[in-house]
């Protein structure tokens, strides 16, 4: 398994047991095998162009991962749920109101009942809660989830934050 991912200034830098896609490497066959999870972070760029030069190769990457590998657990933050939910048949798109590139603001994330029944909402929070607040830095969002896809938060800016 790779150790090592590249920072921003192009030093390698050593994560422990984590696997990083870089230079378009993705985990072979045996790497997946070992993985219980997947998180696809934030990106600069829109997630439904299949004209960046990474994106067709990140879609069958996830297809694969959601349909062959059902095992692994995937988590997708601001570019990275848009990507799954695109791949997964929904529709991620710019956010038609924006008459700027993005948006950055504090946003109140109202979660749904659907998030606080969930089993393990409940053991992380006991208490419960009604809303996070998120640091965010935005211009797209999904405009419609993907066929299993379920809304679980919700805000001003977007209306799925969380699904």
């Amino acid at each position: 398994m790779r150790h090592f991912m590249k920072d921003s200034l192009g030093r390698t830098e050593k994560f422990g047991n984590l696997t990083g896609v870089t230079e378009f490497q993705y985990p072979d066959e045996n790497e997946i095998k070992r993985l219980n999870g997947l998180v696809i972070s934030g990106a600069t760029c829109d997630c439904y162009d299949a004209n960046l030069p990474f994106n067709p190769k990140l879609y069958e990457f996830i297809q694969e991962m959601y349909h062959k590998h059902t095992h692994i657990k995937i988590l997708g933050v601001c570019y990275g749920h848009q990507v799954i939910a695109h791949c997964l048949g929904g529709k991620a798109q710019r956010i038609p109101e924006l008459n700027i590139p993005f948006i950055s603001a504090i946003e109140d994330i109202k979660v749904t009942q659907e998030l606080k029944e969930k089993s393990y909402f409940k053991t992380a929070f006991p208490e419960g809660f009604e809303s996070i607040y998120g640091i965010e830095t935005h211009g797209d969002h999904i405009e419609v989830l993907p066929p299993k896809g379920e809304l679980l938060g919700t805000s001003s800016s977007t209306k799925v934050e969380i699904w």
